[in-house]
């Protein structure tokens, strides 16, 4: 239940003002919401519960827009779900999502809606589930698939292609995700026990490993030149070398879930509260009425 309230709010941190005097609950009262996006025109989408919802009135209702699906075989079932944080909108209504076909045969790729029509179609398809990570760069999508990168191209063709991560290993995740730096870099890091972090300055066609983290990394943003990182054990951590390096930066012992910036704060979020910071070190709750 604090997981749900979290990742609901935090989408709507940077957009927020600058004083919080306290949360309330914006919906999805007892769900997991696992990604939230709004577009220019203030319309909310949400991911919950395998689905993908839509709000047209603030978040005071919400509809389900595309309906995840399960189909039973005597040779083993099949469902359908959305990768978690996959949501992106691009120009004014256009939104992409991430979706992954669980079952014998997995298949994974994006849905469209096309511009803010009623009905969504897939816009790409890949062999193999889509891990996740959906983030947009001049006119193409990239989406991870454990260590490969899909570099879709948004032309007429929907050319896709993907490039491998070098040196790419893992224990027991193998959810890779991306982050676009306010530079010309793209980074890439893992999410398994020790994170490995990959480093782009080409849009994504080579990619070089710089480092690793003996550390869950959750998330990854960006601060005044900085990158910070949070992890699932040990607070947050800070690069001023463009990821070479890492150091401690704040919050040690907390268990971090996600990681969010605007342009002048850091926002990190645990299962217990939610935390801010101008200057990368220095940490302050604002988590009043946020579940217990």
């Amino acid at each position: 239940m604090k997981k749900v309230a979290l990742l609901l709010v935090v989408a709507s941190l940077c957009n927020a003002p600058a004083v919080f005097a306290q949360w309330t609950l914006a919906g999805f009262e007892g769900k997991l919401v696992e990604a939230v996006a709004v577009s220019k025109s203030d319309v909310i989408y949400a991911i919950a519960d395998r689905s993908l919802y839509k709000s047209e009135d603030g978040g005071d209702t919400y509809t389900v827009s595309f309906q995840g699906r399960t189909e039973y075989d005597p040779l083993g079932s099949s469902y359908s779900i959305f990768a978690e944080h996959t949501i992106l909108i691009k120009g004014e209504d256009s939104v992409y999502v991430a979706f992954i076909e669980v079952g014998i045969d997995p298949t994974g790729g994006l849905l469209s809606n096309k511009n803010a029509a009623s009905q969504w179609y897939p816009a790409f398809s890949t062999v193999g589930a889509v891990d996740g990570a959906l983030i947009s760069r001049k006119d193409v999508l990239f989406t991870s698939q454990g260590s490969l990168i899909w570099i879709y191209k948004l032309d007429s063709t929907y050319h896709a292609t993907y490039r491998e991560l070098p040196d790419f290993a893992y224990a027991n995740d193998r959810l890779v995700r991306l982050y676009e730096s306010s530079g010309n870099a793209l980074f890439a890091f893992s999410k398994h026990d020790t994170a490995q972090f990959w480093k782009s300055t080409d849009d994504g066609f080579s990619w070089q490993r710089i480092s690793s983290l003996k550390q869950k990394v959750s998330g990854v943003a960006e601060l005044s030149g900085a990158l910070y990182c949070t992890t699932v054990d040990s607070g947050v951590y800070r690069s001023t070398d463009g990821g070479g390096t890492w150091v401690r930066s704040g919050l040690n012992s907390a268990s971090l879930l996600l990681l969010a910036s605007s342009a002048n704060e850091l926002y990190a979020v645990s299962d217990q509260a939610i935390y801010k910071s101008t200057n990368g070190t220095d940490w302050t709750s604002f988590s009043s009425g946020l579940p217990s």
